[in-house]
C-alpha cells in the first residue's frame, strides 16, 4: 500500500476548499446567467412593446387635443353667431312691438273717426 502524504494534504486542504468554493460560485453564476437570459429577453421585449404602446397613446392624445381645440373653435364660432342672431332678433322684436302699437293706435283712431262719423 502506498504511503499517502497526509500532512501535505491537510496543509493544502484550505486551498482545495477555496478552489471548490470558487468553482461552485462560478457554476452558480453561470447557471443563473443561463437561466435568466430568456427571462431578460422576454422582459426586454415587453418593455419595448410598452414603449411602443406609450408612443401610440401619446399620438392619440395629441390628436384628441388637436380635435378638441378645433371643436372649441367651432363652438366659439357658433356662440358668436348665436349671440349676433339673438341681438338681431331682439331688435326685430322691438320693431315689431312698436309696429303693433302703432297699428293698434291707428285702428283705434279709425274706429273713433268712424264712430263720430
Amino acid at each position: 500500500m502506498p504511503n499517502v502524504p497526509w500532512t501535505t494534504l491537510l496543509n493544502h486542504f484550505p486551498t482545495v476548499l477555496r478552489a471548490v468554493d470558487t468553482l461552485m460560485e462560478t457554476s452558480r453564476r453561470n447557471a443563473a446567467a443561463r437561466d435568466t437570459a430568456p427571462v431578460l429577453d422576454a422582459l426586454n421585449h415587453r418593455v419595448t412593446a410598452i414603449e411602443e404602446q406609450q408612443r401610440a397613446a401619446a399620438g392619440v392624445l395629441k390628436q384628441i387635443a388637436e380635435d378638441a381645440s378645433g371643436l372649441a373653435q367651432q363652438v366659439n364660432t357658433i356662440t358668436v353667431a348665436t349671440e349676433t342672431a339673438a341681438a338681431a332678433l331682439r331688435r326685430a322684436l322691438v320693431v315689431a312691438i312698436i309696429a303693433a302699437v302703432l297699428a293698434l293706435a291707428a285702428c283705434i283712431g279709425v274706429v273713433v273717426l268712424w264712430a263720430r262719423g
